[in-house]
């Protein structure tokens, strides 16, 4: 193998798959396009996969890094050597793809069963998620997450164009999903009041003992109802095709229609819950 071989092959150790890919596609000169037609697929597949939109599988990989003139060695290098890349999706890898979407829809629905949507975060709570991620995987915050926090703060400005509308819908449970400080918590609930207030914004929240017809097992974003993404703690998944995106359409509503927009009192509610842990924490007794 050459030297510009050797070098092509490596990454630094918490580079995701999807960068690492694409650093090697550039290397050896080869254009998306090119590669797609190689290993037989669209266009648009090598790129979701090197933005992180989607994970690639490791027969994916190895279509790849093959198809490059690589050896099946540093298939297994790659592979091997990213293990840490599922954890760093957690740490914002998957924004890119996210704000690709964002970009260029007019309607997003969003639907978030564990945490306040990333649109809708304060930078101090996106920071405690960030962090935590990075302390149970070991990982450089610094590093990997400083950055994505910045990233989100800037997805954020969609809320303020005009010809933009937002849906969100989140379980009340998410507010109990202590992440942060008492007061990280308190600041991200007075945001989101703020945020629901803006013309293009409708929050609405499903009461903790509401009747479901089915668990929320995972978030869900819907784009102008032609692309879909849902994401788990280690991946995201996207839905383009009509027959899927209409099937996740009625999941979304089921959950909107099961939800309020009368979200003062949910959250009044844990906003004295929060100050009164505040002062049990502290010994010192809460002022209204």
């Amino acid at each position: 193998m050459s030297q510009d071989r050797e070098e092509s092959s490596r990454a630094p150790a918490d580079a995701t798959i999807g960068r690492r890919l694409r650093e090697l596609r550039k290397r050896h000169r080869v254009s998306g396009v090119e590669l797609a037609a190689r290993i037989g697929v669209n266009q648009s597949t090598i790129s979701r996969i090197e933005t992180g939109a989607i994970d690639a599988t490791p027969d994916e990989v190895e279509r790849i890094v093959v198809a490059l003139g690589e050896s099946r060695d540093v298939v297994t290098d790659i592979l091997r050597r990213t293990k840490v890349s599922a954890a760093a999706a957690g740490i914002g890898a998957s924004q890119p793809g996210y704000r690709d979407y964002e970009d260029a829809a007019r309607t997003i629905r969003l639907f978030q069963p564990a945490i306040i949507p990333g649109l809708l975060q304060t930078s101090a709570y996106a920071q405690a998620i960030y962090a935590g991620v990075a302390r149970l995987h070991g990982l450089d915050y610094e590093a990997l997450g400083a950055g994505s926090v910045a990233l989100r703060m800037e997805r954020q400005k969609l809320l303020y164009e005009k010809g933009r509308s937002f849906v969100f819908v989140i379980m009340e449970s998410v507010l109990d999903v202590q992440i942060a400080s008492n007061a990280v918590m308190l600041a991200q609930l007075e945001t989101l009041e703020r945020l629901s207030a803006l013309p293009s914004v409708t929050l609405s929240i499903v009461p903790t003992n509401r009747r479901l017809l089915m668990a929320p097992l995972s978030s869900l974003e819907i784009f102008d109802s032609t692309a879909a993404l849902s994401e788990t703690n280690t991946s995201v998944l996207e839905q383009t095709d009509p027959e899927e995106i209409d099937a996740l359409v009625q999941v979304f509503a089921h959950f909107e229609e099961n939800a309020t927009t009368a979200i003062a009192p949910i959250l009044e509610r844990h906003r004295r819950a929060y100050i009164a842990r505040m002062a049990r924490d502290t010994g010192i007794a809460p002022s209204e």
